[in-house]
C-alpha cells in the first residue's frame, strides 16, 4: 500500500503532517461519486392498482424491476442488475419464529436465511394445482 503525506492546517496557523494511504484517497474519490448520486430525487407516482399490476407484469416479462420499467417507458437509461435479488425485512421476532419453524439456533441467522430462501424457492417453483 503506497503512502503519501499531506500538510494540513491544524487550528490557527499550526501545520500538521498527516500520512494518507492510497486506500483513503480512493475513498475520497468514492465520496465524490456518491455526492452525484445524492442529487437524484425519488419520485412517487400515485397510479391505480390495476396500472401498478400491469406495470409490474410488464417489468417481469422484460426482466426489469418496476422502477427500471418506468425508466424504460420514460426513455431514460437503466442498467440490468448485476446480481438480481429479492429482499425482505425481517425483525428479531421474525427470526425467532423462523428459528422455531426450522429448528435452528436463533444465533445462526445465515442458516435461517438459507432455509427461508429454500422454502420460498420451493413454493414458487411448484406447479400450480
Amino acid at each position: 500500500m503506497r503512502r503519501c503525506s499531506q500538510i494540513v492546517l491544524n487550528g490557527a496557523n499550526n501545520l500538521k503532517r498527516i500520512t494518507v494511504t492510497k486506500k483513503a484517497n480512493k475513498k475520497r474519490e468514492l465520496f465524490s461519486s456518491e455526492k452525484k448520486a445524492i442529487k437524484a430525487t425519488q419520485v412517487a407516482f400515485d397510479i391505480s392498482t390495476e396500472a401498478q399490476k400491469r406495470l409490474k407484469l410488464k417489468a417481469i416479462h422484460n426482466d426489469l424491476s418496476p422502477s427500471d420499467q418506468m425508466r424504460a417507458i420514460l426513455g431514460l437509461p437503466c442498467k440490468k442488475p448485476v446480481r438480481p435479488r429479492l429482499t425482505i425485512s425481517l425483525s428479531e421476532e421474525d427470526y425467532i419464529l423462523l428459528a422455531e419453524k426450522y429448528a435452528v439456533n436463533l444465533e445462526d441467522k445465515l442458516k435461517i436465511k438459507e432455509k427461508a430462501a429454500q422454502t420460498i424457492i420451493d413454493d414458487v417453483m411448484k406447479e400450480d394445482k
